[in-house]
């Protein structure tokens, strides 16, 4: 059954619940889940599915010998895919508190090959059982649903699953890179597992929930809104890829020595606006640290910061955010009350005053992010990275950056 389990997590059924991240990045879609539920479909509808199928078997067998080709040197892929899922949902603004349990998990699953189905199943199960305090019969559940919806899902969609997942091992065990062709044609074939897939962490979700304790649903509640906004974002892009308009960037390859010979024909994506200080530290007061998570993380990416240096950087992100968080709740009613009293009081001298006294109580939380700021920059960075970043600053000012106090760069 745990194994039955950790395929469903691979392929998005249960897993989702948490990132959703399989079901909406195509190729892994295909490569992992079929890869993983290759030795389920042989046991469990083997019979079955070869009248159905004719040489389905052998097709899983090739699939499998190729995919080891893969995993033989998996330490590397692993390093090159945290890479990709890091800068994939930097990219895309998925930076919030579920988001980034969403990102440390994947990456933490993707260190073990996908035939190391026994530990990638012990990091997700972990993984989900401390996120919401789950019991074991809790996770004794979720394991159920999940291998009813694999199968389900399985015997359902393996057809489709099947032609993506070769190509895709295919080209990668070569060293080819994939193009806006193959993306296209994989879209239109996996668009309508994608919504299938959802459909089926909702089923998982909803039995799950309904063992749970208040404070469990508050959590899955808010992961769940999460998933979704990370569906709907790709669902988006989709009809886009469909055009044949996916670059390596999309999928956050362009450092994938695989993409070397090529990324120079595809246009480097738009950088977002960046949020300035004075709404990163608003963004705080209202109870929403995402945008200091993305700052963090814009952060470590520019300047090229390596796992040590990652791991300092969500350490003080962490202690930051618990610092403000001490803040709120001890004055989050006091600025909340004055903030509304400040738009809404019909005097103009006590709109003022409001508004004076609403800036009094979310200065502290303006001192923490300052206080972020230059540990980051202090305690993360090495020497020739600090040079990197004094220079940034200087070319930032004979730029004629907005004044915006002593932090002028740090919303840039």
């Amino acid at each position: 059954m745990r194994s039955v389990a950790l395929a469903a997590a691979e392929m998005g059924l249960a897993e989702t619940m948490i990132h959703d991240e399989q079901c909406r990045r195509w190729v892994r879609v295909a490569l992992v889940a079929a890869v993983a539920l290759a030795p389920i479909a042989g046991r469990a509808w083997a019979d079955d599915a070869a009248k159905k199928k004719g040489n389905l078997l052998d097709q899983i067998k090739t699939l499998q010998e190729k995919a080891k080709s893969i995993e033989n040197n998996w330490s590397i892929e692993a390093m090159r895919l945290k890479e990709a899922h890091q800068i994939m949902f930097q990219r895309n603004g998925w930076t919030s508190e579920s988001d980034q349990f969403a990102l440390n998990l994947i990456n933490e699953i993707s260190t073990y090959g996908p035939f190391e189905a026994e530990a990638r199943e012990g990091v997700f199960l972990n993984g989900v059982q401390s996120r919401f305090g789950l019991s074991e019969d809790q996770v004794d559940l979720l394991n159920d649903e999940m291998r009813s919806e694999s199968i389900a899902f399985t015997v359902k969609h393996f057809d489709k699953l099947m032609p993506v997942a070769m190509e895709a091992v295919q080209a990668k065990a070569a060293g080819e890179p994939f193009t806006p062709e193959m993306i296209a044609k994989w879209s239109r074939q996996l668009e309508p597992v994608m919504e299938d897939a959802l459909a089926g962490v909702n089923r998982v979700k909803d039995k799950l929930e309904a063992t749970m304790d208040e404070s469990q649903k508050a959590m899955l509640e808010k992961d769940m809104a999460a998933v979704v906004k990370r569906h709907n974002d790709i669902k988006t892009q989709v009809q886009k890829w469909k055009r044949g308009e996916w670059t390596p960037y999309d999928f956050g390859m362009e450092n994938d020595p695989t993409y070397a010979s090529v990324i120079r024909e595809y246009l480097p994506p738009k950088d977002k606006s960046v949020p300035n200080r004075e709404e990163l530290v608003v963004e705080v007061t209202r109870r929403d640290q995402s945008l200091w998570a993305k700052y963090v993380a814009d952060f470590v990416n520019k300047y090229d910061c390596d796992e040590g240096q990652r791991n300092a950087a969500a350490a003080i992100l962490k202690d930051s955010e618990s610092e403000a968080a001490k803040h709120l709740s001890a004055n989050g009613e006091d600025l909340e009350y004055h903030e509304r009293r400040a738009k809404e009081s019909p005097s103009e001298r006590k709109r003022a005053y409001h508004t004076k006294k609403a800036e009094e109580l979310r200065r502290p939380i303006g001192m923490i992010f300052d206080r972020m700021c230059r540990r980051l920059e202090s305690n993360v960075l090495n020497r020739e990275q600090r040079r990197q970043l004094a220079a940034d600053k200087a070319k930032g000012k004979k730029a004629g950056n907005p004044a915006k106090g002593k932090t002028a760069s740090r919303g840039n």
